[in-house]
C-alpha cells in the first residue's frame, strides 16, 4: 500500500470518531478577560513630597494674593495713594532746611574717641554738608511701612477745612510729626491747594501750581525761605516708577540738585539719592537697616568726579559736652566722622502711633482699598503724559520760619 494511502484512511478515521460539537458552541457568549495591569507598590516618601509641594504653592499663593507682594520682591511704586506722593514731597522737601546752626568739622571731640583730624582729601568730608541734609531726609520718611503713616484727619484750625498727619519714627524710635491744614479751590481747570504744615512749633506755608513747559504738565513743588532762598520739587514719577527731583536755592543761587528714586524692599523704604553740588556728583543707596542690634543707615557711595566708591553706616552718638545726638559717619577701619543732627528729641513712638485716628480715614492702604480721594491735597486724577505721572495738584512751599 502507497504511503499517501495509508496517511488518508488514518486521517478519515479520526475524522469519524471526533464528536460533532462545533454547531453547538456559542461565540456571543464567550468572555474574554482583559490583562490586568500591573500597580507599583505604595511610595510614602513621593506621596509626601506631592503633599508638602502642594501646601507650600498653597501657602505661597496665598501669602502673595494678601500681601500683594513677595517679601524679597522690590516694589517700584511704594507710595500708594495721592495723599502719601504730595506729602512725600512735602515732608522730604522741607528736611533739606536745617534749622541748626552749622558745625565746624575740622575736629571733632568727644568722651569716647580722641580729637579726629579730618582728611581733606577724604570726598565724604569734602561734600559732608551736603550728604547730611540727605541723611535727615532719610531719618524722617524711609522706615518701616509699619512705622509711618499719611493719616487724614478732621480739621482742628478754623481757617482751613482739611487736615492730614504724617507721622514716622527716628532712629531713636522717637516720633516725628508733620500736621498739615489747607483749603483747596478751582482755578482754570487745576485745584489750587493752599493752607500750613507743622512741625517742631515751626510754620510751613504753601500753596499749588501746574507748570507747562512745551505743552507737558509738571508738577511743582517750592519750599521758601524768602525770595532768595527756597526748594524747588518735581516729580518725575509714572505708573512703573517713583521718582522726585529736588533743587535748592541759596541767596538766588542754585546750591545743589538731586533726584531721589524710591522703593521698598521687605516693608522698608529705600532710596537711591544721586546729588550734584556743581563741584562734585556723588550717588547714595540708603537702606535703614532693620536687622542690626545698632539702628542706623546701611548707605554704598560712589563720588564720579573723584572715582571713588565704598560703603558707609551711620547711626546716632550722644555728645556727652553737647547732650545732643550727632550723625556717626563710620568707614569699616577707619575712624568715624560725626556732624550735627538737627532732629529735635521728641516722645517713645508706640504701636498706636501709626494706626489710623477714631473716626478717620488711613492713607497707607492701597490705592483699590481707598475709595476715594476726595479732599485730599493734589486729588486731582493722575494725568499721563508722555509716559509720566503728572498730578494736577502741586504744592509751592514757602517757610515762615525756621
Amino acid at each position: 500500500m502507497k504511503k499517501d494511502d495509508i496517511i488518508k484512511r488514518i486521517k478519515n478515521s479520526a475524522l469519524s470518531e471526533m464528536p460533532d460539537v462545533l454547531n453547538r458552541i456559542n461565540i456571543s457568549n464567550i468572555k474574554i478577560d482583559e490583562p490586568e495591569l500591573s500597580k507599583s507598590p505604595f511610595n510614602f516618601r513621593r506621596a509626601f513630597s506631592y503633599t508638602f509641594a502642594s501646601i507650600f504653592i498653597l501657602i505661597t499663593g496665598f501669602a502673595i494674593f494678601n500681601f500683594g507682594i513677595a517679601p524679597n520682591i522690590t516694589d517700584n511704586t511704594p507710595l500708594e495713594n495721592e495723599t502719601e506722593v504730595v506729602g512725600f514731597q512735602i515732608v522730604s522737601a522741607a528736611t533739606l532746611f536745617d534749622s541748626s546752626a552749622p558745625v565746624e568739622l575740622a575736629y571733632t571731640t568727644t568722651s569716647n574717641y580722641n580729637i579726629i583730624e579730618l582728611s581733606d582729601d577724604n570726598p565724604i568730608v569734602d561734600n559732608l554738608d551736603y550728604i547730611n541734609r540727605y541723611i535727615r531726609l532719610a531719618e524722617t520718611v524711609l522706615g518701616n511701612q509699619n512705622s509711618l503713616i499719611y493719616d487724614k484727619v478732621d480739621s482742628t484750625n478754623p481757617s482751613y477745612e482739611h487736615a492730614f498727619e504724617y507721622r514716622s519714627a527716628d532712629l531713636l524710635d522717637n516720633l516725628i510729626v508733620y500736621e498739615g491744614f489747607y483749603n483747596q479751590t478751582e482755578s482754570e481747570g487745576h485745584t489750587i491747594t493752599n493752607g500750613i504744615i507743622l512741625h517742631d512749633d515751626i510754620e510751613y506755608q504753601f500753596n499749588s501750581f501746574v507748570h507747562e513747559v512745551n505743552g507737558l504738565t509738571i508738577n511743582k513743588y517750592r519750599i521758601q525761605i524768602d525770595q532768595e532762598n527756597y526748594i524747588e520739587v518735581t516729580n518725575k514719577s509714572n505708573n512703573n516708577i517713583q521718582k522726585f527731583s529736588y533743587k535748592v536755592f541759596i541767596d538766588g543761587q542754585l546750591d545743589n540738585e538731586s533726584e531721589l528714586t524710591l522703593t521698598q524692599r521687605q516693608n522698608i523704604f529705600r532710596a537711591e539719592i544721586k546729588i550734584n553740588n556743581q563741584n562734585e556728583e556723588m550717588t547714595l543707596n540708603v537702606t535703614r537697616d532693620s536687622q542690626s542690634e545698632i539702628k542706623q543707615f546701611n548707605i554704598a557711595y560712589k563720588f564720579v568726579n573723584q572715582d571713588v566708591e565704598g560703603e558707609m553706616t551711620v547711626n546716632l552718638y550722644q555728645n556727652q559736652i553737647s547732650n545732643s545726638y550727632q550723625y556717626q559717619y563710620n568707614f569699616g577701619g577707619s575712624e568715624p566722622i560725626y556732624h550735627d543732627r538737627s532732629i529735635q528729641a521728641g516722645n517713645k513712638a508706640v504701636e498706636d502711633d501709626f494706626r489710623p485716628k477714631p473716626g478717620q480715614t488711613v492713607n497707607n492702604q492701597s490705592q483699590d482699598e481707598t475709595t476715594s480721594t476726595e479732599d485730599q491735597p493734589g486729588n486731582q486724577p493722575d494725568n499721563i503724559t508722555n509716559g509720566n505721572r503728572t498730578n494736577s495738584s502741586n504744592l509751592d512751599i514757602q517757610i515762615n520760619s525756621i
